[in-house]
């Protein structure tokens, strides 16, 4: 049965749809700990219970699920089979005589690419309305292969010196499902890390030096002007001060000062939304925002 899910994996795949991502035993071993580094978060309870639902399974049916339920375990299978007939060895305990065929086994793979390639195809569909918009780790593959990519280890959250990064856990992206986002509630991106990047086993966020990191955005600051204090007339320059970058400035004179952001500049590492003690200063992704990135 694991190689029929292992087919209907390889075929949602193939129509975008990372199943085999999320069945990952590494991805479940390593979710086990998510609630560890991440808090009691749903995505992080979810991806703890991933392994214990597997161990409890395999406790009381033993091998059930490597040998009959895991998706990885059956595309193993596959490769080995493809490896055995290409050099025509015979598989393990065979030798005497010619394993018998089952010719249920091609129905069962060709039913099985039909429901991949269907449930692939719908959920691309239910993510093809209006998707959310999550901010990446820096150097992280475009959006499109970058869910793709992603094995769902959680090592790159493990490594965050900040804890900023986490899995995504939105209904409304089920193609990103427990893909890394970055949420700036615990502190921001420091200049000088590229931890996730080192750590990444899949590529999925690009290896890249300390200098790269001012042309990597991750999103672009956003200031609501209507709470600055600046723009109240009271003193306050922690954004700019925070700001690494030298991306925000006070323009304008006494009586009409405003914080204004190059967005040439701005990579979105969040130090700015992180010290702005009114808490009018957001990250945003950049094709959610327009030309100016203050309103």
């Amino acid at each position: 049965m694991n190689k029929a899910l292992a087919v209907a994996a390889l075929a949602a795949a193939v129509c975008g749809a990372p199943a085999l991502a999320l069945l990952d035993p590494m991805a479940l071993f390593h979710g086990a700990w998510a609630p560890v580094h991440q808090g009691p978060t749903l995505a992080a309870a979810l991806g703890g219970a991933g392994l214990a639902a597997v161990l409890l399974l395999s406790l009381v049916f033993p091998r059930l699920w490597c040998a009959r339920l895991c998706p990885l375990g059956g595309l193993q299978m596959l490769a080995a089979g493809m490896r055995r007939a290409l050099t025509r060895a015979p598989a393990p305990m065979e030798t005497e005589r010619a394993p018998l065929r089952d010719p249920a086994l091609g129905r069962r793979g060709l039913f099985a690419a039909a429901a991949g390639i269907a449930g692939g195809l719908l959920l691309r569909r239910a993510a093809g309305g209006e998707r959310p918009s999550p901010l990446r780790p820096p150097g992280a593959l475009p959006e499109d292969r970058f869910a793709l990519t992603c094995c769902r280890c959680g090592t790159c959250a493990r490594v965050c010196p900040t804890r900023i990064v986490r899995p995504a856990f939105d209904v409304r992206d089920p193609i990103g499902l427990l893909a890394p986002e970055i949420e700036f509630s615990r502190g921001y991106c420091l200049p000088a890390c590229n931890a996730c990047s080192r750590a990444c086993p899949t590529g999925a966020i690009a290896p890249f030096e300390i200098e790269d990191k001012r042309r990597l955005f991750i999103g672009a600051a956003r200031i609501r002007l209507d709470g600055c204090l600046v723009v109240k007339g009271r003193e306050c320059d922690r954004c700019v001060v925070s700001c690494e970058y030298h991306a925000i400035r006070i323009a304008g004179g006494i009586f009409d000062a405003a914080p204004e952001i190059d967005a040439a500049r701005c990579v979105g590492c969040g130090a700015c939304a992180v010290v702005c003690p009114e808490g009018v200063v957001s990250v945003e992704p950049r094709r959610d925002l327009s030309a100016h990135a203050t309103s």
